[in-house]
């Protein structure tokens, strides 16, 4: 047996035996969430347009913004939300932390981009500040066949 596969073995083994040996507070909770990766989540509830609670965390949507609760098309872009991510399986990819401890994040629903959804529908529009207009494209198709913010 080669000298690496025998290191590696003794290494895989030592820190098998060093993690059964830590023990962790009660209420230790892992960071599972990793950036760039796509991770399912369990959705529990939507609070607005771009923003819900899925495992725990509460989750903003990366790229858009939606009306706030004394805002125009607040239960619509909220109730519109709540379908999508209860319609298929619910993926997101972290971005970052914002400031407000918010996890910002990409989500699919199945293999559709929410954000994109909802700005297509004219209940969100892009974030282009932090976007750098991802989503524009999904607004000017909004804008153009005068959806949801854009009917006026």
């Amino acid at each position: 047996m080669p000298l690496k596969i025998i290191i590696a073995l003794v290494l895989l083994c030592s820190i098998a035996h060093a993690k059964e040996r830590i023990e962790l507070p009660e209420n230790y909770e892992f960071e599972t969430l990793q950036e760039g990766i796509y991770q399912e989540v369990d959705l529990e509830r939507v609070i607005d347009g771009d923003t819900f609670v899925a495992s725990g965390r509460k989750i903003r949507l990366w790229g858009i913004d939606a009306p706030e609760k004394n805002e125009p098309l607040y239960w619509s872009s909220s109730t519109l939300l709540k379908g999508i991510l209860e319609s298929e399986t619910l993926s997101c990819k972290l971005i970052e932390k914002d400031r407000y401890q918010r996890y910002v994040m990409h989500c699919l629903s199945g293999s559709l981009d929410v954000g994109s959804m909802m700005v297509n529908m004219g209940m969100a529009k892009d974030y282009s500040r932090y976007s750098g207009n991802y989503y524009q494209y999904e607004q000017d198709q909004a804008k153009a066949n005068k959806r949801g913010m854009w009917r006026e």
